[in-house]
C-alpha cells in the first residue's frame, strides 16, 4: 500500500461517515498530538514522538481553545489537590 492509496481510502471512508471535515493521515496525526498534549503528555516528549528536531514545528501541531486550556486547568492546574 503506498502514500496515495492510503489518503484515497480516507478520503473515501470519510465521505461515507459523512464526515464534513478533511480526513487524511495529517488529519489523525494532529489529533493524536493535540490529544496526548490535553492528556497531560509534556511538549518535549511529543516532539519526539511525532520525530520532530525543532519544538516550533510541534507547536504548530497543537492548538489548544476554549475547552481544551479548560480541561487542561483542570487536570494540571495550580490549585490542584489543594484544600480550600
Amino acid at each position: 500500500m503506498n502514500r496515495h492509496s492510503i489518503q484515497t481510502r480516507l478520503t473515501k471512508y470519510g465521505k461515507l461517515a459523512k464526515i464534513s471535515k478533511r480526513v487524511s493521515p495529517h488529519t489523525f496525526r494532529h489529533t493524536m498530538a493535540k490529544r496526548m498534549i490535553v492528556s497531560g503528555v509534556d511538549v518535549f516528549s511529543l516532539m519526539h514522538l511525532l520525530g520532530h528536531t525543532d519544538i516550533t514545528v510541534t507547536k504548530r501541531y497543537v492548538n489548544l481553545w476554549g475547552q481544551d486550556l479548560e480541561q487542561k486547568y483542570k487536570l494540571h492546574g495550580a490549585l490542584k489537590g489543594l484544600k480550600l
